[in-house]
């Protein structure tokens, strides 16, 4: 989850031609690796790189391959890590990081400290971390830092390290989304055995949808025993099953859930649990009894004193089991239903967007006849414009003209400029044809 610090995409897209960015001359004659420059640039242009294979390190030099130029080091790191040598493809990040300048250097250090967490070398990650964090500040490298002192369990310089990351942007500015750190956070003050790491876990497990830190969290608890005894069984079959969901396992995370739907447990009551249980019924094909399970959410969430966020998330699961079951008007109802409880002018937009849609699916005539409707109601035209396209489309080939033309009219003034030009434009050949 590395936030972008500076692009090289020639580098990355085209491997060996990467090399035609350095000089075609050398400030220095001679050789590099025990192969002439001339040779060695020649070759890795024509894209004759299998002699590299056999470049010992051990036996050469790696900054030899300062005398191709400048950050040659960091453009041949590619080349070296195409052919499966990434040992050497380090190595060479390493001379650009020590040796080279400016944006090369930073981007070398910041890969060099990556890949060294990635192969599990986290003492030389977290150095390397920290001299590219002093030299070059940003959240991606701090990031890695943060990951490498966790995988050490130096756990109280984790929760520090979390503090501090907590108020940083992405390095490109824009606002982190980063829910991994809910699982440093967890199982960091777990090994700590601090008060109210047990919350932080079902925090982890009830605040977001099943995915990888799930399955993590749940193995963690699995080695260890006395940690996992602090949880009640209604918990872990919550915890199992959402690690099941994250691993693709739906019947048995269903199995593992039915005691929890049968009591309408509070644990599923929230946003996250319910798309997950909505997920695996989904996944696992069992359509009819999603729908029976989550009309009786409903009624429930709506009986008690829950949010409108949640009547939003119950609502909306209903309308997606509907709308895969191919009940259509029954998924078009639920949605108009979450609509009813969003919270935003993107919630709304997203329940209009999977309404319009199960209207098309059901039936493109009839839905052009109740688009300006939905135009009316929309706040970000151009969040439509995918289905308006397979709207246009449907009633072409289903020579719908008189659905062409409600349509057009309907998002006349209402749509994006680039979906409005199309219907407007179809419209006039089909006039011009005689059709409307």
């Amino acid at each position: 989850m590395r936030a972008h610090r500076f692009s090289f995409p020639t580098v990355r897209q085209f491997g060996f031609l990467a090399l035609s960015l350095l000089t075609l001359s050398s400030c220095f004659p001679g050789t590099v690796w025990n192969v002439r420059q001339e040779s060695l640039l020649d070759r890795v242009r024509r894209g004759d790189v299998g002699f590299l294979k056999g470049i010992d390190f051990d036996r050469v030099r790696p900054d030899e391959v300062t005398r191709l130029g400048p950050h040659a080091a960091f453009y041949m790191s590619f080349v070296f890590r195409d052919i499966g040598r990434d040992d050497a493809s380090d190595k060479l990040l390493g001379v650009e990081w020590l040796r080279g300048s400016g944006a090369w250097r930073q981007e070398a250090g910041g890969l060099l400290a990556e890949r060294l967490l990635k192969s599990a070398q986290y003492e030389r990650a977290e150095e390397t971390a920290r001299e590219v964090y002093l030299a070059y500040p940003g959240r991606g490298v701090y990031r890695v830092l943060l990951q490498s002192l966790y995988w050490q369990h130096k756990d109280a310089d984790v929760l520090k390290a979390l503090a501090r990351i907590a108020a940083m942007k992405n390095d490109d500015g824009s606002e982190p989304k980063d829910p991994e750190l809910d699982l440093f956070r967890a199982v960091s003050s777990a090994r700590l055995g601090l008060d109210g790491w047990k919350a932080l876990f079902m925090k982890l497990f009830t605040t977001q949808e099943a995915w990888d830190a799930h399955v993590r969290a749940f193995d963690f608890l699995n080695l260890n025993p006395d940690d996992k005894a602090a949880f009640s069984p209604r918990e872990l079959a919550l915890m199992e099953a959402k690690s099941d969901i994250a691993r693709e396992r739906y019947a048995d995370a269903l199995q593992l859930l039915k005691p929890l739907i049968e009591a309408r447990d509070p644990l599923l009551f929230t946003s996250a649990d319910l798309h997950d249980l909505c997920r695996a019924y989904i996944q696992d094909g069992s359509l009819l009894s999603g729908i029976r399970t989550f009309k009786d959410i409903v009624a429930a969430v709506r009986a008690g004193s829950a949010s409108g966020r949640l009547m939003y998330a119950a609502y909306e699961d209903l309308g997606h089991l509907y709308r895969t079951d191919e009940s259509f008007a029954n998924a078009i109802d639920a949605y108009k239903r979450a609509y009813g409880y969003a919270a935003s002018d993107r919630d709304r937009d997203r329940m209009l967007w999977y309404a319009l849609d199960s209207e098309v699916l059901q039936s493109p005539s009839a839905a052009a006849g109740v688009l300006a409707s939905y135009a009316e109601a929309w706040h970000t035209p151009s969040f439509f414009d995918d289905i308006l396209d397979a709207l246009c489309t449907e009633l072409v080939e289903k020579d719908s003209w008189a659905g062409l033309w409600d349509a057009y009219r309907a998002i006349d003034g209402r749509a994006s400029r680039r979906v409005l030009s199309r219907y407007a434009f179809v419209a006039a050949c089909a006039m011009r044809a005689g059709f409307i």
